[in-house]
């Protein structure tokens, strides 16, 4: 179980970088896979395409919430940390200042809990990947290139 704001921070920072590298390889070489672009082409690279955006932004929220947890663990008093990031959130205009301060396993559950978001994002993605390669017509069944 991952308990410290460093080994969260790491965590998230992972998730991040994997979840985020594989999605411009498949937008790439998804309009490579058909000779010819009919309508459920488009439709399904549209939601290829819309799938991926999500899963880029599901990534740069972790990277977000991975410097946040680096800066709270850069602080020894952890209730103040937990307070300052509040306030950052805030000045950015990311989150409204709540009146009570969240506890650490909070953040952390609430980040988890956008790791398996982001999980279900990229099984879209590939499922609607693979839907786009085994579509017949495509080079894998013997279309022409």
């Amino acid at each position: 179980m991952i308990s410290t704001p460093l080994e969260i921070a790491a965590h998230l920072r992972r998730n991040a970088l994997w979840g985020g590298v594989p999605i411009p390889i498949l937008l790439a070489v998804a309009p490579f896979l058909r000779e010819t672009h009919g309508p459920l082409f488009f439709i399904l690279w549209t939601a290829l395409l819309v799938c991926g955006l999500l899963a880029l932004v599901t990534s740069a929220h972790l990277l977000l919430d991975a410097a946040l947890f680096k800066m709270i663990a850069a602080t020894p008093d952890q209730l103040k940390a937990l307070q300052e990031v509040d306030t950052v959130l805030s000045r950015a205009g990311l989150r409204a200042l709540a009146e009570t301060t969240r506890s650490l396993p909070e953040r952390i559950a609430g980040s988890l809990r956008l790791v398996n978001r982001q999980r279900l994002v990229l099984v879209v993605c590939v499922l609607l990947f693979l839907a786009l390669a085994l579509l017949p017509g495509t080079i894998l069944h013997g279309g022409q290139f």
